[in-house]
């Protein structure tokens, strides 16, 4: 079902041949990255899956919209941004440890415009994360088993992972303000294996975006223009 929500805009994008491109754009801002936190026991080690808390990160983006069907308007967007989800492990004989995963996420989000009036518009619907991993090894403790725990916890970022967002945005001429949410789907981590054991650690992500963009094109203003 999840894969199904997400591939309607893209099946969409087959009907581009005969829709109207209206603006393409490009974008910056800050975004905030949370999600909840999460404690589980895995043999002699209790694991805390930290709140991410990553507030004033920097992200780029384009957009592009287009009209669908006649009736429908839809927008596309690219972002890319950093987050840095961390873990805190006790228990060990070598004592506590913990550390983080740098995230480089590419943000695929298509949205139907729901609403649009006196450049006030609301749009909808489903997107994706790529993620890529670019954290350097943690150095080795002299405890195997939180050697292992702790490489694992490094790179148990979900590569996919899905999510629905809604955006508000203010556009006035070329300059296009937009705050956008984006909540997971799914858990962004991977579950652990330790000692024939999987612990599933199912905390989804939530991010904000806080966006200011300028139209390379717009249609209307083209055609004001010309007029």
């Amino acid at each position: 079902m999840k894969k199904l929500i997400f591939m309607l805009p893209i099946c969409a994008l087959s009907y581009m041949g005969k829709a109207q491109i209206t603006s393409v754009g490009i974008t910056a801002g800050l975004n905030a990255g949370v999600n909840k936190t999460y404690t589980f026991q895995a043999g002699n080690y209790s694991i805390l899956l930290n709140n991410m808390n990553d507030i004033g990160g920097l992200n780029f983006g384009v957009f592009l919209e287009h009209n669908l069907f006649t009736k429908y308007s839809l927008s596309h967007s690219i972002i890319l941004h950093h987050y840095y989800p961390n873990y805190f492990v006790t228990g060990s004989p070598a004592g506590n440890s913990g550390g983080s995963s740098a995230v480089f996420a590419v943000t695929y989000s298509g949205l139907l415009r729901l609403f649009n009036k006196g450049g006030v518009r609301l749009l909808a619907g489903p997107g994706v994360d790529i993620n890529s991993l670019s954290t350097a090894p943690m150095p080795d403790t002299t405890d195997e088993d939180l050697n292992e725990i702790l490489d694992q916890l490094q790179n148990n970022v979900k590569p996919i992972v899905y999510y629905i967002g809604a955006e508000l945005g203010y556009r006035a001429g070329r300059i296009d303000i937009a705050l956008k949410y984006n909540y997971s789907l799914n858990s962004f981590t991977q579950p652990l294996a330790y000692q024939g054991e999987t612990y599933g650690i199912p905390t989804r992500s939530a991010f904000l975006f806080l966006n200011i963009g300028f139209l390379i094109f717009d249609k209307n203003l083209r055609e004001l223009k010309n007029k």
